[in-house]
């Protein structure tokens, strides 16, 4: 099943089952307009939406949704360590490599990163260059920017 949530300039398709989410990936807002009528409601994808209305209000900072991923073991240390990064802040690549005991694989992380099957619940939008600059995003380097300066203005 398919759940659709707009927040201007993000735009979102989620996939799950029900009871888990499974992806979530970035869309055009004219896809999103295109699709989001084709959206079965059921119970999940309305804590889906709510949860997703409460965090771009600012008053949720972490989500509490069941979901799964899958990937290489390397890959699940990674976004578990992504995920461990407070809402507001960031941390550089090198700093997951480190936290998962494999220092001087950044750029690994960044690939492991990039399939990165659930943007927000994994939020990997946090994790910035060793200059601090910003680096590539599934969702786009504007969307990256904007998610990190909305999470920044709700941090306190």
């Amino acid at each position: 099943m398919y759940a659709f949530y707009g927040h201007d300039p993000v735009f979102l398709v989620i996939e799950h089952d029900g009871s888990e989410i499974t992806m979530i990936k970035f869309i055009s807002e004219e896809k999103y307009w295109q699709h989001q009528a084709l959206e079965l409601m059921d119970k999940y994808t309305n804590r889906i939406k709510e949860q997703l209305k409460y965090y771009f209000s600012g008053s949720l900072k972490s989500f509490d949704l069941p979901h799964t991923c899958a990937g290489t073991d390397f890959e699940k240390n990674v976004w578990a360590a992504t995920k461990a990064v407070s809402y507001g802040e960031t941390a550089k690549y090198s700093d997951i490599a480190n936290a998962i005991g494999n220092p001087g694989s950044a750029r690994a992380v960044g690939n492991a990163l990039n399939k990165n099957p659930l943007p927000l619940i994994i939020p990997c939008h946090r994790i910035v260059g060793s200059d601090g600059a910003l680096h590539g995003f599934g969702g786009g380097l504007v969307i990256k920017q904007w998610l990190l300066k909305h999470e920044a203005k709700y941090k306190s």
